[in-house]
């Protein structure tokens, strides 16, 4: 079973990622957060297995977030969510610790591959 947690703004692509995923045998949907502080409310108290994080978050940017969540909870994967294709967006995010990275244009079964390999690694 693979734990899922989605920080992103955009209440349509929260939604829109969970229905997706819902009738996903190997996948539990664990919640979404809106900005930073949600996100490192409900790490204090709940386990998730993968994180897809928008890069653009209101208050403190996904990179940032990214960073501070590697060095509190390392073993936690995070997968880059995000419109942007340029390669020094990729580059900040998985220099501050993302384990991968897709954009939000990727269909259901992209997003069920990179979860697979990214637990795998």
């Amino acid at each position: 079973m693979i734990r899922i947690y989605i920080v992103d703004d955009h209440p349509l692509v929260v939604e829109g990622i969970r229905t997706a995923l819902q009738n996903e045998a190997d996948i539990q949907w664990a919640g979404h957060a809106i900005n930073a502080a949600e996100c490192l409310e409900f790490l204090r108290l709940h386990i998730c297995d993968v994180i897809l994080m928008d890069i653009s978050l209101p208050g403190k940017s996904g990179i940032e977030l990214c960073s501070e969540i590697k060095n509190e909870y390392p073993a936690l994967k995070i997968l880059a969510l995000s419109t942007f294709h340029q390669g020094s967006y990729i580059a900040k995010m998985i220099d501050n610790g993302a384990d991968g990275y897709v954009v939000k244009n990727a269909d259901k079964n992209e997003l069920l591959l990179l979860f697979v390999q990214l637990l795998k690694a």
